[in-house]
């Protein structure tokens, strides 16, 4: 009986049972979660040059992930946008908000990747981003009209001359006037540089101003210093609305010697007559290798070089 009885106890010490000679199965391990999170696939469409569109990337975190994830997107074409509304995220966030645009993309289906990270865990998705309405330009924006560099009035015995440069494409000229206290008011539209106020007020101050007129648009305009009209409109005397230096008078610009003038009679005059002009503010003008008018002086100036009394 003893010794049956050691027996039993020295199978069961060995895992065995007297009766059946089987093991115990061993307890099964619990599987280790490593934290992680994937990423949704996302489909969108935008307008060529429209408004922006919002969407979002859906984050789902297992393994109790908690890590901020910054966000980076690729297989962009030129003009498509991403902007996400943050990066990174926190880690108790589940969507990547974004907006989406184009600005002239040609229409179409562009599939971009979506990549996000964390510390330890890199995850993408598809962004099918479709793009309706062609590659269009967005309206152009006017190309500035230029303004003239200079505008001169002097007051003569009989009127106010008013001469100004020329721009370059220019085809045409607004000439305005106002008083000192006034507003503006336009009194002729020119071809030419130049033209003779006749219609003045004695004792009253003016301003001029010219605005360019080209196939763009017209100048926001240049003013001329201020000028006091004294004398009496319509009166006697010699009237020139410029001088001529090393240049001939026609009509009431100057052109070069070597040219011919159609143009009838005007306000320009011969350089030869600078000491019978009694206009000390009337300016005095060359022409340039171009054939632009230049301004040099005024008569006032020019007197004072006794060198040009005579001269052409």
């Amino acid at each position: 009986m003893k010794k049956i009885l050691i027996g039993v106890i020295a199978l069961t010490a060995l895992g065995l049972t007297a009766c059946g000679g089987g093991t115990t199965p061993p307890t099964p391990e619990t599987p280790v979660v490593t934290p992680s999170f994937t990423l949704s696939d996302q489909a969108v469409t935008v307008v060529n040059n429209g408004a922006a569109v919002a969407t979002g990337i859906n984050v789902t975190r297992t393994g109790g992930n908690t890590e901020a994830l910054n966000f980076t997107v690729t297989g962009m074409p030129a003009g498509l946008g991403v902007v996400f509304d943050k990066s990174p995220i926190s880690g108790s966030e589940a969507l990547a908000g974004l907006k989406v645009s184009a600005v002239n993309v040609p229409a179409g289906e562009y599939k971009l990747t979506v990549t996000g990270r964390s510390q330890t865990v890199t995850a993408t998705a598809r962004l099918t981003v479709t793009v309706t309405g062609g590659s269009t330009s967005p309206t152009p924006v006017p190309t500035p009209v230029a303004d003239v560099t200079y505008v001169s009035a002097a007051a003569n015995s009989t009127s106010i001359s008013v001469i100004w440069s020329s721009v370059t494409g220019a085809t045409g000229y607004k000439l305005d006037r106002k008083t000192e206290s006034g507003t503006y008011s336009e009194i002729t539209t020119s071809t030419t540089t130049s033209y003779t106020d006749t219609n003045v007020t004695s004792g009253t101050r003016y301003i001029y101003r010219v605005r360019t007129v080209t196939p763009n648009g017209i100048s926001a305009g240049k003013e001329a210093p201020i000028v006091t009209f004294t004398g009496t409109p319509g009166g006697g005397g010699t009237t020139c609305c410029k001088i001529c230096r090393n240049s001939k008078p026609c009509g009431d610009t100057c052109i070069s010697y070597d040219k011919t003038c159609h143009t009838p009679g005007g306000c320009a005059c011969s350089g030869r007559s600078i000491m019978f002009v009694k206009i000390k503010d009337c300016p005095v003008v060359t022409v340039n290798a171009l054939g632009e008018e230049v301004k040099i002086g005024t008569v006032e100036s020019w007197l004072k070089d006794r060198t040009l009394l005579g001269t052409k």
